[in-house]
């Protein structure tokens, strides 16, 4: 499965939507003072229905990709029945936020994930957001 960027299939709706987060200076997080993108990727497979969304997040002031965050937005019931094997822990890697194995990831990242889950994630309008992209990305590749 290849998650392919939103804003390639949607460039003005990932205009208009693309969430940041400014951090300050002294922030909790303890993450440098900067402008965090979180820039959605979707599942490119007409076939599979993964209900996943990955951030890539880059900083506007350092110019570089920090993180590669996933989100699994159902609970890890569904995600027993989707890969087809009553594994918990594998079922438990899919559901909710975590940082991508496969992908490079700065030494922030772990702060970036704790911001993402605290700060994007517990926002029920933009998880809701999240998932009419996701609806619209599928939609759209089942047509090509």
């Amino acid at each position: 499965m290849i998650f392919q960027p939103f804003d390639e299939l949607f460039p003005e709706i990932a205009r208009q939507e693309t969430r940041t987060i400014a951090i300050p200076e002294g922030n909790s997080f303890k993450l440098p003072a900067d402008e965090y993108g979180f820039f959605e990727a979707y599942c490119n497979d007409p076939k599979c229905d993964c209900r996943r969304v990955f951030f890539n997040v880059f900083s506007r002031h350092r110019k570089k990709l920090e993180a590669v965050i996933f989100y699994g937005w159902e609970d890890v019931s569904f995600y027993r029945k989707w890969i087809g094997i009553p594994d918990f822990d594998a079922a438990t890697n899919l559901a909710g936020p975590g940082l991508n194995d496969s992908s490079p990831q700065s030494s922030i990242a772990p702060s970036i994930l704790i911001a993402c889950s605290t700060l994007l994630l517990k926002d029920e309008n933009y998880v809701k957001r999240i998932i009419k992209h996701y609806t619209m990305f599928k939609d759209k590749i089942k047509l090509k």
